[in-house]
């Protein structure tokens, strides 16, 4: 378990909430005295990639998650930028869409 000062933690707090979110407690010290414990209310991130996929394949079976298909968007990659039919100003086009109120 991390030891951290109360000075010190607020000077890094979002280190030590992600330290937290890890799933890694974080005693909190008020002068070398011991005034609060951080843990996270969320289940410890994977560590183990074969961990992570069990999680992932546990989420895409339930429908809560789609994984992509990395061939097809490499392929998607590849392709050429579209290029305008006429020259377009992007600003004024901007401009338009904000006084429309889109």
């Amino acid at each position: 378990m991390e030891k951290v000062a109360i000075a010190k933690l607020k000077n890094e707090l979002s280190a030590y909430l992600e330290s937290a979110r890890r799933g890694e407690p974080i005693l909190v010290l008020d002068r070398e005295v011991p005034v609060a414990k951080i843990v996270s209310v969320l289940t410890p991130v994977a560590t183990s990639s074969e961990e992570s996929d069990i999680r992932l394949k546990r989420l895409e079976s339930k429908g809560i998650i789609y994984r992509g298909d990395v061939s097809r968007m490499q392929a998607l990659l590849k392709l050429a930028p579209i290029k305008p039919r006429r020259p377009v100003d992007l600003t004024a086009a901007v401009l338009s869409e904000r006084e429309e109120g889109r």
